[in-house]
This record gives C-alpha cells, structure tokens and sequence, in this order.
C-alpha cells in the first residue's frame, strides 16, 4: 500500500476563475499529502485564467485535462502531459462548460453545458475541443463539486435542489431521487461503487452515501468546519479520503474514519495556492495546479517523440515532440514535402511509415508499425445429405502478436468462439458467415461471406427378387427399388458382385445368402441386406416313378422324397418329387390359401394404416404361424405368433425412422403338414 506519498494536479484560482498577473506563472505539481509540499512538474505556458470544477484526470493516458483563456483572450481546452507537464492540445472552445467528468472505461469526457436556458451534458473531443450533446437535463444551474461520474452505469450524476438527477449517457433516461442532506465534494469510487462526501454544517463530515437509498451514514467527524472546493480526491488504492479545510489538507482512511495525515495547507507563499486536485489511482500519484508563483527557470527536456509506435490498421498514432525549436513533418528527408507544422502530429498510416520531423539542426526519425491484421476463413463441404457435417477453417493473417479470440457467425444464425469449428446442418439455408478475430494487441479485423448451405435428398436403399421362393435351379432377378440412388452396389453373398442397377444372378448351391444392395448418391449412401434362402431339388427317379401313395407305401415315400437339412438354424423340408401319382382316397381336403400382404404402412398417422399386418383369408393354420421383422443390419425389431397381432413401427418401445425393413412369415398350410415361408419387404412412412 502506498501510504506516505500522494501526488496531486491542482490548478490555482478563485471560485470562478484565476487571472494570473505575470506570465508563465501557472504551475503542474504533484502534492504530497502527508506534509501538504508539492513540486513542480513544469511550468503552463500561455495559460492566464483556469476555470474551477473544469478540470479532469485520464488516467488511461496520463493527461490533465482543464479549460481555461490563453492571454490572448481565446478560451481554451488544455490537456497537458502529465509526466512532462507539457501542453498537448489546447483548441479554442468558445462555449462554457463546466462539472467535467472523465469515463475511464470508455475514454470520454463529459461536462455540463447551458445554452438558451437549458442544460445538457456533453461529450467533449479532447484533440479538437468538438462538443456534442449527450442528454437534456431537467434543471438549470448547479454549485462547484455537485456531480459525479459513475462508470460502471454509465450515470453522470448531479446534485441540484437537494435532488439527485442520474442521467444515463448511453440512453438518456433519467432517474431522479431525493438527497438525505447538503452534499459536496463528491468523490465516486469506482473499484467499489462506493460514493462519498463531504457534509457541511455546524460541523464538517465525512459520508458515505447511499443515493438509492436516499440515505448517508457518516464516517468522520472533522475538527474543523468548512472546505476548499477542487482539493478533494480519493485514492481507490488504499480507501483515503483527501481534502482540504481552510488551514489543513486532511486524509481519512473511510474504512475506520481515522485521521492519518492533517499537514497545515496550502503550505506555499502569500499570494500563491494550489488548486484542483486529482489522483492516479494506478500510479499513486496526486496531481495539482500551483498558482500565483514567479516563473521558475526549468531545464527544458529534451525532444521527446513516439519511437516505433505500434497500432492497430485503421487507428490514429500521436507523434509529439517536446524541446525547442519548430519543426516540419514529413515522410521523406526531402523538405519540400510538409506534412505538418504542429508538436503534436496525428497520422493514420495504411501501413508501417517512417516520418521525419525536420528543422535547422536535427533530423528526428520517427517510425510508425501497423499491424496488419486480416480475418480469412474457407468453408468445406457445403453440400451433402441431412446431418451435414460443415469445416469452417481460420486462415487469419497476423503480423505482429498472436491472434487470441474468434467470434463466428453462422447462416442459421448460431455462433462459436472456436478457431476451427465444426456445424451440423439439417436444412438448408441461404445467408453468410462472419468472423471477427482480435488480437493479444486489441486489433480487430472483420471478414463475412456468402455461405450457403444445400441439404440434397439421402439415398434409400430398397430391393426384391423373383422368383420369391428360389431354388438353384433358377437364375434370380434382382429388383432395385431404391429412391434417389445414383449407383448401384451390389454383393450377392457368394462371393460374386454387381454394379448394374437390376442385376441377374445364379446360386450353384444351396442355403442362406446374405444380399447387401449399396445405394450412393454424390453426397452419401445408404445400404440394405435381405438375407435369401435357397432350395435345391434332388430327383431320384428309381424311388420317385409311378408312386402310388396310399397306406402300405407312405412310411417308404417320405423316406425317399423328403429329406430336411438346416441352415441357418432354419429347417428347410425339401421335397424330392418328379412325378407322384396320387390316391384320390388318402387326399384331405383343404382349402385355398388367400393371403395378401401390404408393401408399407404409415404409423401414428390416424385410423387406417397404422400397423403392418399379414392379412389371411383362407389355407393356413393360424395355431402355426410366426412372423418376424427385421431391420438393415439383421436385427428382429418385431415378432409374432398371432395372426391378429401386427407391427406398430417401434423398437423397444421406441419408434423406428422412415426406411426399408424385411419380412419373414412362416406358417403350416391348413389339414397338412406342409410348412411354406414368405418373405418380402415393407416400407414404413412417417
């Protein structure tokens, strides 16, 4: 903690202004709290009046801004180098304002202006002096040290008539509440959010104050009554309070009320003072204007400039010299070329510049480095199937520091703070993309494209076969019923493939053989296997000529014409039958076998259609029936061994997706023991 040492920037004067009587006789000093001295940073050339509760701190940038009238009569706003005490800028503003106010977190400065009976608070430009309004107040007219500045609402705050007016300056609103009693000297701790000041009555205090609230309490009671306006600060650093009376310059610590130091102040020659106080909450320092003095002889500096100044692209770099002598600015060694003529000079190159600043004797080379900041990106894969996986790749270009933060907008609408992200599409969608990038050097670069996206419709894959019930005699006929397919994979299960879209095939053996069908568009795929069951005929004409089947023979005929083999943990009858002569006595009678079976249905989707169900008429026992569905990859999503009972499109509760599943139905024929399996597929709707 900084306890012993404040520096304080004071300007000298009465109430409303201070002439000075001699030139060159207004002094920037930092004050020392603890025994009321200060010292001189330089010497305010030019200066002869200074305006009291006109006068503000940057302590971003270390300047001591005040408004005041050269001895030429012009008025001015002066900002004034801090450290070097050398005038930066002094434009002539002609209107006047008061109660000035600087916002740290948005570098501006605000004052209070009247003009034709009302009263606004203005921004000012520090460089030109430009005033623009800001908010019209309700009121007119307030006292010396009756605002404040809270930057964290963004609420420049004054007192008037035992009221609080909190005007928002980003918009406009004005809240208004009732003061608990006669406030000054306002000072606004901003780390915080405390405010407090100065209570003056039969006795002077300290107070904390709760404007909300409308309510104070009160931290110290001073030894003496009464104050000097514009020698009050508050160092956020260590919680002092600082202030002077009409003898001493106080310090308060507000967390115990306690007085630290209380030196006899202004501690300077009759007919000097020291005025305006403000402190660097940063640096510790408290600055002050010192006046009424005789010009002091002080060693010119030597010529300060900005030596490799580093911005931003678009940003303004401030080249200032310091020391005697004029100058000519230029961007070669040629002087014919001016540029300008002024100490302080504003350039905003598009890329790194040297400058020159030339006189009689010396040459100052001045070098200005722009940072080349460029937000780029590519897109891959744009167009595809729904659930489109779309790469946005950074390809930003930086030249000096590293690029530290990504702001991405996307044509939906979402964003990302990735470098490289990655978005999932499932529509379409027509707009740009944006990416802003900032760097560890605070430079911002934006860049925004046309980035459409086109989801094109997905393949399903879909086939049949005929004949229905194969044997390897046949030659089989494939069936693409695909839709939006493009080419055609298909793999037979034997080994043997096609790429043709209907494709014949030969099976040389029998059993169960798994045919894949691969769909593809440009985009993506989809893919589907049926498993198909081949049976293979066996004639044996020895056994099987002129057979007569009747009750002394059947034991023997079912032994040369049926054999069963398994595969695929299927039984398979296969029937070994050329020619059989029946016995018209041993036929049991039985009936058509009708049946038919839909090729899809829509599920959830009202009344009709909402299962898949074989619909029997007639010819099967429904006490030997099994019926199974199954999905691409083979699973069984349904079983049944009801007639009455049909599928509803779910898995484990859960509904299916729209697509192609395969069917399975195994039943006996009705008054026989013939067992016949159909098989098939069904495309559910959604």
């Amino acid at each position: 903690m900084k306890l012993n040492t404040l520096y304080l920037f004071c300007l000298l004067g009465p109430f409303v202004f201070i002439q000075n009587s001699y030139s060159q006789i207004e002094f920037l000093v930092t004050l020392d709290r603890t025994v009321g001295e200060h010292t001189i940073i330089n010497n305010l050339p030019t200066v002869n009046y200074i305006y009291l509760d006109a006068t503000a701190y940057d302590q971003n940038s270390k300047r001591y801004i005040f408004r005041g009238i050269d001895f030429s009569g012009d008025f001015r706003l002066y900002c004034i180098d801090a450290n070097t005490g050398v005038i930066l800028s002094s434009p002539v503003i002609d209107i006047a304002i008061g109660q000035f106010q600087y916002d740290h977190s948005t570098d501006m400065l605000y004052g209070l202006k009247i003009s034709g009976g009302v009263m606004y608070i203005v921004s000012l430009d520090i460089p030109t002096a430009t005033i623009s309004e800001v908010v019209e107040l309700p009121i007119v007219g307030y006292s010396l040290g009756s605002s404040f500045f809270d930057e964290a609402n963004q609420n420049f705050v004054i007192l008037n008539s035992g009221t609080f007016y909190a005007a928002n300056v980003e918009t406009g609103e004005i809240v208004v509440t009732p003061a608990s009693g006669r406030f000054s000297e306002f000072q606004y701790d901003d780390t915080n959010g405390n405010l407090y000041s100065l209570l003056n009555g039969v006795t002077t205090d300290l107070v904390q104050i709760d404007v909300a609230g409308e309510s104070h309490r009160i931290i110290a009671t001073m030894p003496e009554s009464g104050f000097r306006s514009g020698i009050t600060s508050f160092d956020e650093i260590n919680q002092y309070f600082t202030y002077a009376s009409l003898s001493y310059l106080y310090t308060i610590d507000v967390l115990t009320g306690d007085i630290l130091w209380d030196p006899v102040f202004p501690n300077v020659e009759p007919g000097e003072n020291v005025i305006e106080c403000h402190y660097d909450n940063e640096t510790g320092v408290l600055y002050a204007l010192h006046w009424g003095a005789e010009p002091e002889e002080i060693e010119p500096p030597e010529p300060a400039y900005v030596l490799n100044d580093t911005i931003c692209n678009g940003e303004i770099a401030t080249l200032t010299l310091v020391g005697p002598g004029d100058y000519n600015w230029t961007t070669t060694e040629d002087p014919g070329t001016i540029l300008g003529t002024d100490s302080i000079f504003n350039v905003s190159p598009f890329v790194s510049t040297d400058y020159f600043a030339l006189n009689d004797e010396d040459t100052i080379l001045v070098s200005v480095i722009v940072i080349e900041t460029n937000a780029n990106f590519i897109v891959r894969d744009t167009i595809g199937c729904s659930a489109l996986t779309v790469n946005y790749y950074d390809v930003s270009s930086n030249s000096i520091g590293d690029i530290v933060s990504w702001n991405w907008t996307f044509s939906d609408g979402e964003t990302s703070i990735l470098q490289h992200p990655t978005r999932t599409y499932y529509e379409s969608f027509e707009g740009e993309t944006t990416l802003e990038i900032i760097t560890d050097y605070g430079c911002h670069s934006t860049i925004t494209y046309a980035s459409n996206i086109t989801i094109v419709p997905r393949p399903i894959a879909a086939f049949s076969y005929t004949p229905e019930d194969p044997t390897t005699e046949d030659e089989l006929s494939f069936i693409d019923e695909s839709v939006f397919a493009e080419t055609w994979e298909w793999s037979f299960g034997d080994g043997d493939d096609s790429s043709l879209e209907n494709p014949f095939h030969f099976y040389r053996e029998n059993g169960t053989f798994e045919v894949m069908l691969k769909v593809s568009n440009e985009y993506c795929s989809d893919s589907i296997i049926i498993p198909i069951i081949m049976k293979v005929f066996i004639l044996d004409e020895d056994s099987a000529d002129d057979l007569i089947l009747n009750e002394e023979t059947e034991d023997e005929i079912l032994t040369d014409v049926i054999e069963r083999i398994e595969v695929d943990t299927i039984e398979l009858v296969l029937e070994v039958i050329d020619s059989i002569v029946i016995d018209p006595e041993m036929v049991i009678p039985t009936t058509e076998l009708l049946f038919y079976i839909p090729n899809a249905f829509t599920p959830n989707s009202g009344m009709l259609n909402n299962e898949f169900t074989p619909i029997f008429t007639s010819g099967y026992n429904p006490y030997d029936y099994h019926f199974t569905v199954f999905n691409r990859l083979g699973e069984i999503v349904f079983e049944s061994y009801d007639a009455k009972i049909g599928w509803d499109g779910t898995y484990g509760y859960e509904n299916v997706s729209t697509g192609v599943y395969v069917w399975q139905i195994e039943f006996q024929l009705d008054n026989s023991a013939q067992k016949e399996v159909h098989r098939g597929h069904i495309t559910l709707l959604r």
